[in-house]
């Protein structure tokens, strides 16, 4: 899954007929890329199945430039370029995990709790 980027104003934007884009958005050289720290906006609470595949995409404001997340269930793993959390946790549970987004002005952290349930 490839998350929506930022684009130049030298580039193209891929966009098809049904697409619906809103607050599309060009950045030229001379723009900052941010000039607030980011606030992270995905939601804060997600449940998985254990040993099924599981997938939660870290958001957040402010044109982050990568994400982490530390605490993860065995089974998880998180790309940091584009914040998606994805992989079959395997021990049913309740996990605390910290999510964070960093930009060139500072890092938001915030709580993500996955209930990982038993399989049917």
């Amino acid at each position: 899954m490839r998350k929506p980027g930022w684009y130049l104003e030298s580039d193209t934007v891929p966009m098809f007929v049904n697409e619906h884009v809103h607050n599309l958005r060009f950045l030229d050289a001379a723009t900052p890329a941010a000039a607030v720290a980011p606030q992270i906006t995905s939601p804060g609470e997600a449940t998985a199945t254990a040993r099924q595949v599981f997938n939660h995409l870290i958001t957040a404001t402010a044109l982050p430039t990568s994400f982490n997340a530390e605490g993860l269930p065995k089974g998880l793993t998180v790309d940091m370029n584009t914040g998606l959390v994805s992989g079959a946790p395997q021990v049913p549970g309740t996990y605390t995990i910290t999510v964070s987004a960093t930009n060139n002005v500072g890092t938001a952290t915030k709580s993500l709790t996955v209930t990982v349930g038993h399989p049917a």
